[in-house]
């Protein structure tokens, strides 16, 4: 005698199948390392302000030092014999110095401090 089991089991009891109940979706705020029940703390926000802030200033640096590279280079297409002297003093500039700061318009001594270049130990 065959005994068909695909038809049994569909002809079971309800309650006796199991079903996978899916899991929900957590709401916003508490997902493991939340520590806030808001979508976006405030702490959160500061720190994007922060970020934004830093990359701005890095961008004017950035944009800063592209405008000094170009005058050398026009300073050097325009005039070669003014590259690397001076504009302080009218003495030579070190072939050292212009090596590291080749932008560079005065002497080591003649420059801010701001804008010497800083050894990595410092």
């Amino acid at each position: 005698m065959h005994v068909d089991t695909a038809s049994r089991r569909t002809a079971a009891a309800p309650w006796t199948t199991r079903t996978r109940k899916e899991p929900e979706a957590e709401p916003l705020g508490t997902g493991a390392g939340d520590l806030s029940k808001y979508p976006s703390h405030p702490a959160d926000l500061g720190a994007d302000v922060v970020e934004r802030e830093m990359d701005q200033l890095l961008a004017e640096h950035q944009t800063a030092l592209i405008e000094r590279i170009d005058e050398a280079l026009t300073l050097l297409r325009e005039e070669p014999k003014a590259y690397g002297v001076s504009r302080v003093s009218g003495e030579p500039i070190p072939f050292e110095r212009l090596d590291l700061v080749p932008w560079t318009r005065v002497l080591a001594d003649e420059a801010p401090e701001d804008q010497l270049p800083r050894s990595p130990d410092a």
